[in-house]
């Protein structure tokens, strides 16, 4: 038996059973307790069971946890489901031009990375330059306190060669 199954038969199962069957080498006490706290409804509960986490043999925790986890007298239908939170994936300063520079050059992620501090640093020294020659939006430009009117000084973009042409 896994955790999930465990953790399933704890919130689900009206008789206890089940846990004489369960092998004491799969029985972690700690990551129970996590999920059990986890749980809005459940974690008022848990609190009684913490002193109990690492003192207790597996089994005898398990059976406290079974015989704590009853809502309004009896056990629920089905085991909670428990949200993560996502990990917000942050990005670069400067993300839009270095996707295309990267698109321009066909650079490969690895590569891009080597270089990134230095387009960085190269970028922040000479903005109008970098978002004219690349097309950056108006609302780019704001955010980075330019003034919209240099896009039009700028000029015209010059023919821009891809790949390693580029370089030659």
């Amino acid at each position: 038996m896994n955790i999930f199954d465990i953790l399933k038969q704890l919130y689900t199962n009206p008789k206890s059973d089940w846990i004489l069957n369960v092998d004491e080498k799969t029985i972690n006490p700690v990551m129970i307790q996590r999920f059990i706290t986890l749980h809005k409804s459940s974690a008022k509960k848990a609190r009684i069971l913490n002193k109990f986490v690492f003192n207790l043999p597996p089994k005898m925790y398990l059976s406290a946890a079974w015989s704590i986890l009853y809502f309004n007298d009896k056990k629920l239908s089905k085991p909670p489901f428990i949200k993560y939170r996502k990990k917000k994936d942050v990005k670069p300063d400067y993300h839009y031009v270095l996707d295309k520079v990267k698109k321009q050059f066909e650079m490969s992620n690895k590569d891009l990375d080597i270089v990134k501090p230095f387009l960085i640093n190269a970028i922040k020294n000479d903005k109008v330059t970098w978002f004219s020659y690349y097309g950056i939006d108006k609302v780019k430009w704001r955010e980075n306190v330019l003034d919209v009117d240099l896009m039009r000084e700028y000029g015209d973009r010059p023919k821009v060669k891809n790949g390693l042409d580029a370089f030659l």
